[in-house]
C-alpha cells in the first residue's frame, strides 16, 4: 500500500544510522519539486542485489577498449589456427580418455530401426556424411549382434518452434549393460566461487566433444547402427552413454589440473582473468587444448566479455551471479501443475537455482509436499496457489547473490523470534552490502 506523507521526520540521520527507507513518498514544506531529492536519497540506499536495468547483454558485452579487444584477438589468434588445423579423424590423447563399454559374456542388444518421417530423411543423411567425413562413424560390414536405432530429436528456437533435428543413437539396450562410471560432476555453484574475482572471461565451446573420445576398438562394434542396408560403427563416442559425462569431467580436471584460472563443466571452459594476464591465460587453454586434440568451436566462443552466459545463470565481472533471463521468457504463462509429475518438475527448477535466489525452497515449500501425492488436482489449495505465484514473481525478480571474496571481511547479520531464526552473510562495500548466502529455519515449539 503507498501513502504519500507531507513531511517525514528523521530522513537526514538515516543515512548515518545505516537504514535505508524506500518507497515512501514525502515532500519538506516550499519544496514542492523534489524529484530529484528523492533520487539523491534513493541513490544512497542502492540495492546492489537486484539488476532492475540489465544494462550488460551477456555474451555480448566485450571488455575494455575497441584497441584492447583488437589486441586481444591478435595474440590469441595463431592459437586458434594451430587449433583448427587438427585434422579430420583426430581423436583426444589423454590416455583417460578412451571410452570402453565392458560387458557380460554373451550379452548383446539388438533393435531395428525406428521408422523416419520422409521429410527428415535429406537432413539425417546429411549428418551421417559429417560423421564419416570427421571420422566419427565408419562403415562396418561384420557381423554383429548389436544394433541400436537412430532417433531425431528436435531443435527448438527461442519461440518454442522446432528449427532442425539432433540426431542421436538410441543406447538406452547399451546402458542397460555397462556397468557406471562414478567421478564427481563438478558442483555449479563451486563453479561461480572460484569465478569469483574475474573482471573478463572468455567461454569456449568444445566442437563434437564427445565424438572427440575415442571407443576403444575392441568395443566400437557395440555402437553399430544401420542405414540404408549398410552398418555402420561409431568410432567416437556418441551422446547418450551414461558413462561419458563422468569420463569427459575427469579429463578435463586431469588436462588443466595446472591452471587455477579455468573452470569446466563438460564441454564448457570458462577463463577468468584480468586485463592484464587474460589474453596470456586463454593462450594457454587452447595450446593445451590443441596438444591433446580437443577442436573448439570457434563461432560458439565468447571471448574477453564482461558477462556471459554459463548453465542457466549470468556470471559478471564483480562475481555477480543471476538466472538466466532467457529460461524464463514464458514464465507468465507457465500453468498451475496438475499431477505430481508436473509438481516434480517444477521443483527440479527450484532446486537448480535454490543456491542463487534467497529461500526460493522456502517458499515453495508448500507445493513440494505434493511431489509423491497421487491426487495433486484435487488436492491443491490456495496456500499453493499462492506459493506458485510468489515462486513466479521470485524468479522475475532479477535478484542476485554475490560471490565470496576471501580477500574481504565478511559480515554476519542474525535475527530470531518465537517462530524461526535467520542470518545473512555479506560484504560491506562503500554503504552497500553485497549478499553472498542467506539462511533461515522455524524454530521447534520445545524452543519457541
Amino acid at each position: 500500500m503507498t501513502q504519500e506523507f507531507d513531511v517525514l521526520l528523521g530522513a537526514d540521520v538515516l543515512g548515518k544510522m545505516n537504514i535505508g527507507l524506500t518507497g515512501v513518498a514525502y515532500k519538506y514544506p516550499g519544496n514542492e519539486d523534489d524529484y530529484s531529492n528523492r533520487l539523491k536519497e534513493d541513490a544512497q540506499f542502492l540495492n546492489m542485489n537486484f539488476d532492475a536495468n540489465n544494462e550488460i547483454e551477456p555474451n555480448n558485452s566485450p571488455y575494455g577498449t575497441e584497441d584492447q579487444q583488437k589486441q586481444f584477438m591478435a595474440y590469441i589468434q595463431n592459437a586458434i589456427d594451430d587449433n583448427q588445423n587438427i585434422s579430420a579423424g583426430s581423436f583426444c590423447t589423454v590416455p583417460e580418455s578412451v571410452v570402453e563399454l565392458p560387458m557380460e559374456k554373451g550379452a548383446k542388444s539388438f533393435k531395428r530401426q525406428y521408422p523416419i518421417a520422409h521429410r527428415q530423411m535429406p537432413e539425417l543423411e546429411e549428418q551421417i556424411n559429417e560423421w564419416l567425413k570427421a571420422g566419427i562413424i565408419k562403415e562396418n560390414r561384420a557381423n554383429t549382434s548389436f544394433n541400436s536405432p537412430l532417433l531425431m530429436v528436435p531443435k527448438k528456437d527461442e519461440n518454442n518452434e522446432i528449427t532442425s533435428h539432433r540426431v542421436c543413437l538410441d543406447v538406452r539396450g547399451i546402458n542397460k549393460l555397462i556397468p557406471d562410471v562414478v567421478y564427481p560432476v563438478p558442483k555449479i555453484r563451486s563453479i561461480f566461487d572460484n569465478l569469483a574475482g574475474g573482471e573478463v572471461f572468455t567461454k569456449i565451446d568444445l566442437k563434437n566433444a564427445y565424438n572427440s573420445f575415442l571407443v576403444a576398438p575392441k568395443d566400437q562394434h557395440k555402437l553399430s547402427f544401420q542405414f540404408k542396408n549398410r552398418t555402420y560403427t561409431f568410432q567416437g563416442c556418441c551422446f547418450g552413454l551414461k558413462t561419458v559425462t563422468a569420463i569427459f569431467c575427469k579429463v578435463m580436471k586431469i588436462l588443466f589440473a595446472d591452471m587455477d584460472f579455468i573452470e569446466t563443466y563438460v564441454d564448457d571452459c570458462v577463463i577468468k582473468g584480468t586485463a592484464d594476464n587474460h589474453a596470456s591465460n586463454v593462450k594457454k587453454v587452447i595450446e593445451r587444448l590443441t596438444s591433446v586434440n580437443l577442436k573448439i568451436n570457434v563461432k560458439k566462443c565468447s571471448w574477453y566479455q564482461r558477462s556471459i552466459y554459463l548453465l542457466g545463470f549470468v556470471v559478471e565481472s564483480g562475481g555477480i551471479i543471476k538466472v538466466d533471463p532467457r529460461r524464463l521468457t514464458n514464465i507468465d504463462s507457465w500453468p498451475i501443475p496438475r499431477n505430481k509429475k508436473e509438481v516434480m518438475r517444477l521443483m527440479g527448477i527450484v532446486s537448480y537455482m535454490r543456491d542463487f535466489i534467497p529461500l526460493i525452497s522456502r517458499v515453495a515449500a508448500p507445493i513440494d509436499r505434493l511431489r509423491n501425492d497421487p491426487d495433486v488436482q484435487n488436492n491443491w489449495t490456495q496456500e499453493h496457489t499462492d506459493a506458485f505465484i510468489a515462486l513466479k514473481e521470485i524468479l522475475k525478480s532479477k535478484t542476485l547473490l554475490h560471490t565470496p571474496d576471501l580477500s574481504k571481511k565478511f559480515y554476519v547479520a542474525t535475527d530470531a523470534s518465537q517462530y524461526g531464526v535467520g542470518a545473512v552473510l555479506t560484504h560491506v562495500i562503500g554503504r552497500h552490502n553485497k549478499i553472498i548466502n542467506y539462511a533461515i529455519n522455524q524454530t521447534s515449539p520445545t524452543l519457541a
